[in-house]
């Protein structure tokens, strides 16, 4: 009003038709916003719900590993292991548009969760006959652990699902960088055929 009150009459009326578009796009920003909280909170429920009978299952399992052998229950493990780091990661990728992000940093050693996500895909790697080398020195890192095991897996299971058909190998290396500015350096690598040209401008979306 006050805006319209002070200019030329000629421009009143596409202040006006300026002003009704600008509201326009707030109440769609506002619907939208909703849609997505929405969709959050059935995330959310919905993974909760397969977390109970998925912790059932992991309780009858650990109660009956004598009724199983060596081989078979390394197997339902893995396969609980793996149902519980998919839905971890469904809850995590629907919290990234949250209005806040639900963090809370520790010290924690690095080489200590490299290597309990190394665990966690023993029996992938020993099914896929890759060979491993593993070099850790304990350092100490301030991070959400949560965030950080999330991470550790998608590149863990990365480098064992692109690595080599034939005779595939996976290095893991944990070491402190030349310059003590630069801080600690983690690669993880493997002998697969890389990523394509194409796919390199997108990898980190």
């Amino acid at each position: 009003a006050l805006l319209l009150a002070a200019v030329d009459p000629a421009l009143q009326e596409p202040i006006k038709e300026f002003c009704e578009g600008l509201r326009r796009q707030a109440t769609e920003i506002r619907a939208q916003k909703l849609e997505l909280r929405q969709y959050q909170e059935y995330i959310e429920a919905w993974t909760h719900e397969l977390k109970a009978p998925l912790s059932l299952a992991v309780l009858l399992l650990n109660k009956r590993q004598e009724e199983m052998s060596p081989y078979v229950l390394r197997r339902m493990q893995h396969v609980t292991n793996s149902i519980s780091a998919n839905v971890d990661e469904i809850l995590f990728y629907a919290r990234l548009g949250a209005d806040h992000a639900d963090y809370r940093f520790d010290q924690l050693d690095l080489s200590e969760l490299v290597q309990e996500c190394i665990d966690e895909f023993s029996i992938l790697i020993e099914e896929k006959q890759i060979q491993t080398v593993v070099m850790l020195s304990p350092f100490s890192v301030t991070s959400d652990e949560r965030v950080l095991r999330f991470l550790l897996a998608q590149l863990i299971s990365n480098a064992i699902k692109y690595s080599a058909v034939e005779n595939g190998l996976i290095k893991i290396k944990l070491e402190k960088r030349v310059s003590e500015t630069e801080g600690i350096l983690l690669s993880i690598a493997n002998n697969g055929p890389g990523v394509s040209p194409e796919d390199l401008p997108f990898i980190f979306d």
